[in-house]
């Protein structure tokens, strides 16, 4: 099973590119940290940075909610993609494919708020959900579409 869930801050507002399809992808970056105590009591925090793709209407919600500094949750897949350089060096890119993105923290309040606000200014009989995406969970957890699995490029 190929999963991971990481929590951290996001690096970047995502980069969002919409393909000749018509699809669009979110690109950005996520900061995990690890902290830990040396035996000679030294503290030490470690920092790894990861790359984030996201895919078609996940990837509207990255673009209209995700921003610098956000404390996200996020479930994906890792993909390695191998390629050559100019020079024919092989070159090795790691990233993680996301099918699921929660918001934590001070920012996942103020967008329950704004949701909630939008819910009572929406006109009465408007089914509109607020924010792209209500799931069973919450309207600040946003999930891929099941038919959004692998998409090719």
């Amino acid at each position: 099973m190929n999963k991971t869930i990481l929590i951290g801050n996001v690096g970047s507002t995502p980069e969002v590119r919409t393909l000749e399809s018509g699809t669009k992808v979110a690109i950005f970056s996520l900061a995990t940290n690890e902290n830990y105590t040396k035996k000679d009591g030294t503290k030490v925090e470690q920092t790894e940075w990861h790359r984030l793709e996201v895919w078609g209407n996940l990837a509207n919600v990255a673009e209209t909610i995700i921003k610098k500094g956000d404390r996200i949750c996020i479930e994906g897949k890792i993909r390695t993609e191998k390629w050559e350089d100019k020079e024919g060096n092989p070159k090795t890119s790691v990233k993680i494919r996301v099918e699921r993105i929660e918001l934590l923290g001070k920012r996942r309040e103020e967008v329950e708020e704004k949701a909630e606000e939008e819910a009572k200014q929406a006109p009465k009989g408007n089914k509109k959900k607020p924010l792209l995406g209500e799931t069973k969970e919450s309207n600040v957890a946003f999930e891929a579409s099941k038919n959004e699995g692998d998409l090719p490029f």
